[in-house]
């Protein structure tokens, strides 16, 4: 289990749901 590879993860989709507003 990678809890920081997980954290990176949810971050990145921040990062994407910002881009992508619906």
């Amino acid at each position: 289990m990678n809890i920081v590879k997980d954290i990176q993860i949810h971050e990145n989709a921040h990062l994407h749901a910002e881009h992508f507003d619906v």
